[in-house]
């Protein structure tokens, strides 16, 4: 087992000397290298020399120089996986909660009891431990989401279908509390002339919601070749048969569900079909004689994995060539802005201006952070501006289909 060291810090020597004879045979039981010092200032210098290997302090309040509580706390923002101890005269302390917002694990008083000081020891010993295995902890999953990230990067980011007439410019930005987000997008080729958008939005922040993100990679890369193969396809069958997938294989219950928007681009008919399902409204721009047109669809529709009986209705809008739509998961608005009744005049306007500016997506991310002041650190946003590019060959009457 690992020898680690227990800092007593007095300006009292023969408290110090005291100490070393209570602890010397519980030291050598439990592996603990016993140091001492004199001053704050004393042990502030053995810290910065082992911090690391300091796996308790025990701490006079009252020496001269660094007060006892500025000392606790310094080493509590320093050396947090030390676990401080505070040993003193004075059984009415003040402050109590200012040296328990320090790490002080409990407080022993002069004279101490013998047992006491022993069991308060080893309490102080299990908790470094716990907290040395929680840092592990979290050093392994932070590299498993690195890792899964690259994964989602390589799998979900690299293999967009190309076409002449279709534009597509993504953004994707990740929360700073995660390397991998909640969030997925991606565009399948449906036949020669449609394609298919799915965006779709874990709701919360756990290992679980990442997990669902997986399982969505693995739906759409696995299962919807055969999807398509049964024919029939719409966004609201697609819909209907995503939720039945994931309501059939996530965890988690009802906590964790998927913000869905499945949008079909239909480029021969020029049309646009769709399924929102409690992801926010998007924008859609197309030209009508005199200028820009823009169009907010909002849906109102259960997010999947909710009720895997849940019944989806697709919506529908003219796409011609020159039409453009702008589309965003929910970290593009202000935290507590209600998803579905948005005020025209405020957050949509200003997406709608990034638009008529024919900003690119990550220009147009950029904009609306400075424009709404968002936190780009408190939600994952993904940001898709897609584009039915004339052709030349094509005319403005061509492709229009009865639906």
């Amino acid at each position: 087992m690992k020898t680690q060291t227990i800092l007593f810090v007095d300006d009292e020597r023969e408290v110090i000397d005291a100490l070393m004879r209570e602890v010397r045979h519980l030291c050598r039981e439990e592996h603990l290298l016993p140091a001492t010092a004199h001053s704050a200032a004393e042990a502030l210098e053995f810290l910065e020399e082992s911090g690391d290997e300091v796996a308790i302090l025990v701490s006079d309040l009252k020496m001269p120089g660094l007060k006892g509580g500025d000392f606790l706390r310094v080493v509590a923002d320093r050396w947090p996986n030390t676990v401080p101890l505070v040993l003193t005269g004075n059984a009415n302390l003040d402050h109590v909660q200012d040296f328990l917002d320090a790490g002080v694990q409990t407080f022993l008083t002069k004279p101490w009891d013998r047992d006491r000081l022993a069991l308060e020891i080893r309490r102080a010993l299990q908790v470094h431990q716990e907290r040395i295995d929680a840092l592990e902890h979290h050093s392994y999953v932070e590299e498993e989401l690195k890792r899964t990230r690259r994964f989602h990067d390589r799998i979900a980011r690299g293999q967009l279908p190309r076409d002449p007439r279709l534009g597509i410019d993504l953004h994707s930005s990740i929360s700073g509390e995660f390397e991998f987000g909640g969030e997925f997008v991606d565009l399948k080729r449906i036949d020669d002339d449609r394609f298919l958008l799915i965006m779709a939005d874990v709701a919360g922040h756990s290992i679980d919601a990442r997990y669902v993100v997986a399982l969505i990679q693995a739906i759409v890369e696995s299962d919807f070749p055969d999807y398509l193969r049964e024919g029939n396809f719409s966004p609201e069958n697609f819909a209907d048969w995503f939720n039945k997938r994931l309501c059939t294989v996530k965890p988690g219950g009802e906590r964790l569900f998927v913000a869905l928007l499945a949008m079909e681009f239909d480029l021969g008919c020029q049309m646009i079909r769709w399924v929102n399902a409690g992801q926010p409204p998007f924008v859609v721009e197309s030209s009508a004689g005199k200028g820009p047109d823009f169009i907010t669809a909002t849906s109102k529709q259960y997010p999947l994995g909710v009720f895997d009986k849940s019944i989806y209705k697709q919506e529908i809008l003219p796409f011609p060539p020159g039409a453009r739509v702008l589309l965003f998961t929910d970290g593009v608005h202000p935290e507590g802005l209600n998803l579905v009744d948005y005020d025209p005049d405020g957050s949509m306007a200003v997406i709608r201006r990034c638009l008529k500016e024919r900003l690119d997506a990550s220009e147009t991310a950029n904009y609306l952070c400075h424009e709404l002041g968002l936190n780009q650190k408190s939600d994952d946003l993904s940001l898709v501006l897609i584009e039915h590019l004339p052709s030349l060959n094509q005319s403005d009457s061509d492709g229009f289909c009865d639906d």
